[in-house]
């Protein structure tokens, strides 16, 4: 590791695998600081959402896809694949570890809340399946 330590500050400045990992670490640090100042409220609510996009494209630009260019189709669908992969994801989780665990207490909320997971979660899969296949 000590002898590659001279090669990493080329590899990021130099190549557009490192600028995109830079790019992606700069919009994650963002985000942090945007979530420490608003402290809880939705004051950067359209930032954070643009820089974890910037920080999924960073993501996407550095797989096949990018090799077509960043305003490339294949692109386009990479990026939307890993935003729709966070947002089923995301959705279950927020339903497994912070709804269900109150379900009891706020019945009728709750399961308008599922109802409507569950129809955003079958669109965020039938995304996933078709940019899964399409990039395959």
């Amino acid at each position: 590791m000590a002898e590659a330590a001279g090669a990493i500050p080329v590899m990021v400045s130099a190549t557009s695998v490192g600028q995109a990992a830079c790019m992606g670490v700069m919009a994650l640090v963002l985000v942090i600081a945007f979530r420490i100042a608003s402290r809880g409220t939705a004051r950067f609510g359209v930032a954070t959402a643009i820089l974890l996009l910037v920080f999924a494209a960073s993501r996407a630009s550095v797989s096949h896809a990018g090799e077509h260019g960043l305003l490339s189709l294949d692109m386009g669908i990479e990026l939307a694949h890993l935003v729709l992969i966070a947002l089923w994801t995301g959705g279950v989780a927020i339903a497994a570890w912070v709804v269900l665990p109150r379900a009891g207490s706020h019945g009728a909320d709750v399961r308008r809340y599922l109802d409507a997971l569950s129809t955003w979660a079958g669109v965020a899969l039938a995304g996933i399946i078709a940019s899964g296949i399409y990039n395959s």
